[in-house]
């Protein structure tokens, strides 16, 4: 195991000594002590709930340590709130978005750092142009931030940082929806600000991005720092075994077999969006088959998604499921049916923060017969379901506690496990294994292939690649509202799909 004496590192700009917190009778974190390095790219991992973010937040000043101290500079900073961490010069942008969409992206720029009462438009402008050209971005400064794709909202928020002249630049899960390109893209900023002498602390689950773009590496579990080391100086299977302590199963889990057809896609349009993406689209999914769409943000496949669950309507075209013509179907007609779907966004559209855990997994399921039934509503029935779907969190909770009070992983295995509920028919998720670690993404699709084995089928949206390389039986690419099979050993290629050169 290599570890490092963060304890007398004092050419480290932050310096963890002895930290510790607790949270009731839960214990987040155990007498870590760990060192940042200015000039650094520093990638934190460990599984769901080890306390990654929770270290990052008592540096960012959400909430204070239990025990033990924490050296900016070689001084022991008192961090009671983001504004004094901000003052010591710290910034972090967490895994949901801070970004205000009724705002432009001028006003979210400069937000909670006005210089004076008035906003001076013409000279913030300048400011703001000045600091995006020196990395090399640009936007549209006068636009609404609602018209940015998740990429250049996460750029926003990092020329906040630049803004307030951090020093400490700490990103939890940056990456977890972005497609390849813009990952390389975000990597290089990041490293842009790693050679201007700033330090940058990455939290993430994808171990080869780490591994390609670290320059140390730290690992986390149950609380306590396990590894933390330069990252020339360990593989990535070395660090894989240190997050999951080895428990992951390596053997490759085989594919259901396909069946006869389960759902059938006959040249529909894509709902509201039929002027933006005026053609057609037209695919099959078989019984045990498990799809994976892919390709650039913003091409169709948030509509495709829409119009498949019946949130939006197809206005040409038909929908058939189970030899069934279901295009008027609504959406809870078509749960009727064993339709499940996991939203694009866990905290908007698959759970609601302030609610305890109980009532969250009645969230969507409420109208099902085996919960509610002659005008009565099952609470005991519920109880179990949410115990059902806390029992593979990797740490322990309370099903009274508020959702809010969950790790990032934990909450998406929580709206994950809602698919799984009453024999399902027709999975159809959105990033599901958004902020899931290892074990949780191999859980994860486990758990499909069960449903799928006993006759579902399954459409997987991802701009991770190779995950749905991996677990598909087929992959689509998706480019201005249209789609097209990619070939499994035409992998290599996929940039010509993705920009639609071989559509």
């Amino acid at each position: 195991m290599l570890r490092e004496d963060s304890l007398y590192d004092k050419s480290a700009i932050i310096r963890f000594c002895g930290v510790s917190k607790k949270f009731h009778n839960s214990t987040a974190l155990k007498n870590v002590s760990l060192s940042i390095n200015a000039g650094k790219i520093h990638c934190i991992l460990g599984e769901n709930g080890a306390g990654k973010s929770t270290l990052m937040k008592i540096l960012y000043g959400c909430y204070p340590p239990t025990s033990g101290n924490i050296y900016v500079k070689n001084k022991i900073a008192s961090l009671n709130s983001n504004r004094e961490a901000i003052k010591l010069g710290i910034g972090m942008v967490g895994q949901e978005s801070g970004i205000i969409p009724e705002l432009t992206c001028l006003e979210n720029l400069i937000l909670g750092e006005e210089k004076r009462n008035i906003l001076q438009r013409k000279e913030e402008l300048v400011e703001a142009e000045k600091i995006a050209n020196k990395l090399g971005i640009t936007f549209p400064w006068n636009n609404l931030a609602s018209s940015l794709c998740l990429a250049k909202m996460k750029k926003l928020e990092l020329l906040k940082l630049v803004r307030r002249k951090s020093e400490i630049m700490i990103f939890d899960e940056p990456t977890s929806r972005m497609n390849s390109k813009d990952t390389e893209l975000f990597y290089t900023l990041m490293r842009q600000l790693a050679n201007d002498g700033k330090a940058v602390i990455v939290i993430s689950h994808k171990l080869q991005e780490v591994m390609n773009c670290a320059d140390k590496i730290s690992v986390l579990k149950d609380g306590v720092l396990l590894l933390s080391t330069d990252a020339s100086k360990v593989s990535a299977k070395e660090v894989a075994k240190q997050v999951t302590g080895g428990n992951l199963s390596s053997s490759c889990m085989e594919k259901p077999s396909v069946r006869e057809t389960c759902l059938e896609c006959k040249n529909i349009s894509l709902g509201l969006a039929a002027e933006k993406f005026p053609g057609s689209i037209s695919f099959s999914l078989g019984m045990g088959e498990i799809i994976g769409i892919t390709g650039v943000e913003g091409n169709g496949e948030n509509e495709l998604f829409r119009t498949i669950i019946g949130l939006d309507e197809t206005s040409e075209g038909s929908l058939w499921f189970a030899g069934k013509d279901i295009s008027s179907y609504d959406v809870w007609e078509r749960k009727k049916l064993g339709f499940r779907f996991i939203g694009p966004d866990r905290d908007i559209d698959g759970s609601v923060a302030d609610f305890d855990l109980i009532d969250n997994a009645l969230l969507g399921i409420q109208r099902f017969p085996q919960v509610y039934r002659n005008g009565l509503l099952s609470r005991k029935v519920v109880k179990n379901i949410c115990k059902d779907f806390c029992s593979n969190f990797s740490s322990k909770v309370n099903i009274r506690q508020s959702m809010r009070t969950l790790s990032g992983g934990n909450k998406q295995r929580f709206v994950n496990n809602k698919t799984f509920v009453f024999h399902p028919k027709l999975i159809v998720a959105q990033h599901p294994t958004n902020a899931l670690d290892i074990e949780g993404i191999h859980d994860f699709y486990k758990r499909v292939y069960e449903s799928c084995s006993n006759g579902a089928g399954a459409i997987i949206f991802s701009y991770d690649v190779d995950e749905l390389f991996k677990y598909c039986h087929r992959v689509f690419v998706m480019n201005k509202g249209g789609i097209s099979e990619v070939p499994l050993a035409s992998k290599g290629s996929l940039g010509e799909y993705i920009t639609g050169l071989n559509l």
